[in-house]
């Protein structure tokens, strides 16, 4: 039990180093995070048409809002 203890120390000291990695993971993720968000704009967009559509048929006072 007693040479267990110094095993938790260790593993804190591997716990650190990920923070100045994630650093440089970033410039990376970046691409792909603007990748992504670009997809779900055009997902949004295509949702938006698609309902301004429909409450544009269903009931015309709406587009007063915009």
């Amino acid at each position: 039990m007693a040479s267990k203890q110094p095993y938790l120390p260790g593993l804190d000291i591997q716990q650190q180093p990920p923070q100045p990695k994630r650093a440089g993971k970033h410039k990376g993720s970046n691409k792909n995070r603007i990748d992504n968000l670009e997809k779900r704009v055009i997902q949004l967009e295509a949702e938006n048409a698609l309902v301004s559509s429909q409450l544009e048929g269903d009931e015309p006072g709406e587009d007063e809002g915009e």
